[in-house]
């Protein structure tokens, strides 16, 4: 009697398991409860599968943020290469001439000015050329506004050129007979190397040698005198 009553004391006191003296049930038994909620885990994945996708994600993202850089990149690479082939064309018809353009002009023998005289026509300068004759014959070789050129052939083989040039869109080629030491009849005259050049009026006559021997300095004399330089000088 004495042990039945200690135990049912002590079930008086605490009740059932889980249930208090009022017969509720506590808040927290659910909690230790086999089919609770609260026992599962809270992830529906496991750990390596949600670590792939996480991995998945930062690779996409990295692709995504390569391919926006190459794009920009050769979007700039368009831009630049447009705006160079813009200046090249802006700039190309400004460029400053070279000392080459100089030298060209130099020796292009174009005039740099005129004496605002009309310069005569090859057609007209022909007429005043040495006529040939015997083993010399004389071929006509150029012909154009303010000069006249002529082969002077000796047997077939040319041994000298003659020449009439118009001073009047060049006055600088006569600047050179005004110091000139020569004459050849009352005409000034000057030596240069293989050419020989006299000033009648405006107009230059001269005779070059095609190689130092084929014409000496007195054989270029000689044809100058034989040109009519009465009639070019009253042209």
């Amino acid at each position: 009697m004495g042990r039945v009553g200690r135990v049912g004391r002590v079930r008086g006191a605490g009740g059932v398991a889980g249930v208090g003296r009022t017969g509720k049930k506590s808040p927290f038994s659910s909690l230790f409860s086999p089919h609770s909620p609260h026992s599962q885990s809270p992830c529906p994945h496991s750990l390596p599968e949600l670590g792939y996708k996480v991995k998945w994600q930062y690779n996409f993202v990295l692709e995504k943020e390569a391919m926006i850089l190459l794009r920009t990149r050769q979007l700039l690479i368009s831009i630049v290469l447009v705006l160079a082939l813009l200046v090249t064309a802006c700039g190309g018809g400004t460029s400053e001439p070279s000392r080459w353009d100089g030298a060209q002009e130099r020796t292009s023998g174009a005039p740099t000015q005129t004496t605002g005289q009309q310069p005569a026509k090859g057609g007209q300068l022909n007429q005043f050329f040495p006529t040939a004759s015997g083993e010399y014959q004389r071929v006509f070789t150029q012909e154009k506004t303010g000069s006249a050129l002529a082969k002077l052939k000796k047997g077939g083989t040319e041994v000298a050129t003659l020449a009439i040039n118009d001073t009047a869109n060049n006055p600088k080629a006569a600047e050179k007979f005004k110091t000139a030491t020569q004459k050849i009849g009352i005409y000034p005259a000057v030596v240069q190397g293989k050419k020989t050049s006299i000033l009648v009026g405006r107009y230059q006559v001269s005779v070059t040698s095609k190689t130092p021997t084929s014409l000496s300095a007195s054989d270029r004399q000689a044809w100058l005198q034989k040109f009519n330089l009465s009639g070019l000088a009253g042209l």
